[in-house]
């Protein structure tokens, strides 16, 4: 079963994977023809029954470059398949992957080059590909994770350590440090340290820019986003969360 999901110049098709628990796909049917923002829900509800979006198939996103921006991925996804975002060069900022994330495909972000960081926020990702799922997305500086990344697959830990070889950052919780604030945006003047990042707050933006900065004597979950019209000191897609 495809359900069309109406977006700003563009169509979403979600398809029903899965009824037991009721699960589903998300894929781009056809893209702008002038840059918009991609708004993927977290959940498409058919015929009363609400289905999570926990996968992206082979190719759902590729080369659509007109989508710009900051790429939110659903809260609950779990397999983004081979080639689905390959040659997305519009999306901007930090490429976040949620904790339920399991699964990295061949090419999946491949020449997606405007990324300039990446926030791992689980452990069981299973990354293939021949070294191929990053491959061209040498924007990404810094990598924040939230485990030790001796736990995560071994050719997301080329990655990584690829980055910090060419002169970009890793953070990772301090010692006994109990609260895990989480940086989630970045570019030249993101932290590079744990301690940097609960303490960090963006660049100016222009005042119609949507942008988000909490301080750290907020604390809300890990799962929720905030967004504050107008703020000033707050650069684009920036977003510092504190865990608690």
């Amino acid at each position: 079963m495809e359900i069309p999901i109406n977006g700003d110049g563009y169509t979403l098709i979600a398809t029903i994977t899965d009824h037991n628990p009721p699960e589903c796909s998300i894929k781009c049917d056809d893209s702008p023809t002038s840059p918009t923002t991609l708004i993927i829900p977290n959940s498409v509800t058919y015929n009363g029954t609400e289905y999570f979006v926990t996968s992206f198939p082979k190719s759902a996103f590729q080369d659509k470059i007109n989508f710009v921006g900051t790429l939110t991925l659903p809260n609950n996804i779990r397999r983004i398949e081979q080639s689905a975002f390959e040659g997305c060069t519009g999306f901007t900022g930090n490429l976040v992957f949620p904790a339920s994330t399991e699964y990295i495909g061949n090419k999946a972000f491949k020449d997606c080059s405007g990324f300039t960081s990446m926030t791992i926020l689980g452990s069981e990702i299973e990354c293939k590909g021949n070294h191929q799922c990053f491959s061209g997305a040498e924007g990404i500086k810094t990598v924040i994770s939230l485990t030790d990344i001796s736990d995560l697959d071994s050719e997301l830990q080329d990655f990584i350590n690829s980055v910090i070889g060419n002169g970009g950052n890793l953070i990772q919780p301090e010692e006994g440090e109990s609260s895990m604030p989480i940086f989630l945006g970045g570019d030249a003047s993101a932290p590079n340290s744990w301690s940097a990042a609960k303490n960090w707050y963006p660049e100016e933006v222009p005042s119609s820019d949507k942008s988000v900065a909490i301080a750290n004597d907020l604390t809300i979950s890990s799962s929720e986003r905030i967004e504050i019209n107008n703020i000033s000191n707050a650069k684009s897609s920036a977003i510092v969360i504190k865990e608690g």
